[in-house]
């Protein structure tokens, strides 16, 4: 998983770039920072990670908040697969 400052700095670059106007910046980066509540013991991973996303649901996404945690969600997934092919 990557760091928490991880996904908001990528979620700015995507914001400033292919999201650029599709969704409400402040509740965009809430909503990718909200996933890691996790870490202080209020809920389970499966709880807060949605598996399988696709840069296409996140646009499809109407609300803000949501799409950011399904972009959080999709960093993790991506991270995690190169972590693991690279070795």
């Amino acid at each position: 998983m990557a760091a928490p400052i991880a996904h908001i700095f990528l979620a700015t670059q995507m914001l400033a770039g292919p999201f650029q106007g599709l969704f409400n910046e402040k509740e965009f980066i809430i909503g990718t920072s909200f996933p890691d509540i996790r870490y202080l013991k209020v809920a389970a991973r499966a709880q807060t990670h949605i598996t399988h996303v696709t840069l296409e649901s996140i646009i499809k996404e109407k609300d803000s908040f949501k799409a950011g945690m399904l972009f959080h969600s999709f960093v993790d997934e991506h991270r995690e697969a190169s972590v693991v092919e690279n070795h």
